[in-house]
């Protein structure tokens, strides 16, 4: 009876480590150009799924973000700006408006805690952030066809931006509830 030795032999081995390391060293190098010739930003779902591969990654970065701000009491403020932000990335460039209103409506809560600061500028930053993210909220429920939701929130930023003179948020909001009144 003949022994049959269950391992590769070191030959396959070697021959198996030696291609691999080919393989290694030059996709290292042909890794990007070759990313770049088949990327295509007018591809809608390569963009959905290059989202979805980078929103671990963007939600570490966030809670990281967090963190420090917890870490400064000073600057607690920003945490709302900071959440609108987020929300407006998703919303406006990745597309993706069911994550962005989670933003969004955390961004409104730690917005509103400073409505009524009592260092005038930090107050009147917040109120035009807070303009900023009820028109945003505004175009999700447009989106979702609540137009009445809608309406409010931009009702409601309309008058933000008036209090605060800011006639191109004032416009803006304008435009958006008469979008929103010509699809009834």
């Amino acid at each position: 009876m003949n022994y049959v030795d269950p391992l590769p032999s070191k030959r396959v081995l070697l021959t198996a480590a030696a291609v691999l390391l080919v393989m290694l060293a030059v996709g290292s190098f042909a890794d990007y150009p070759i990313s770049l010739a088949l990327y295509n930003p007018d591809n809608t779902p390569g963009r959905l799924l290059a989202g979805f591969g980078e929103y671990p990654a963007a939600l570490e970065k966030l809670r990281q973000a967090l963190e420090y701000i917890d870490g400064y009491p000073e600057i607690a403020y920003m945490t709302g700006a900071g959440l609108l932000r987020i929300g407006k990335v998703y919303s406006d460039y990745l597309m993706m408006i069911g994550v962005s209103i989670c933003f969004l409506q955390e961004a409104e809560v730690q917005l509103q805690m400073w409505l009524d600061n009592e260092d005038e500028e930090i107050r009147r930053y917040i109120r035009g952030e807070y303009a900023i993210c009820l028109d945003s909220m505004g175009q999700y429920w447009r989106e979702k066809n609540e137009r009445d939701k809608a309406l409010r929130y931009f009702e409601d930023a309309q008058r933000s931006n008036e209090e605060l003179g800011r006639q191109s948020g004032v416009f803006r909001n304008l435009a958006h509830r008469i979008a929103v009144l010509f699809k009834k």
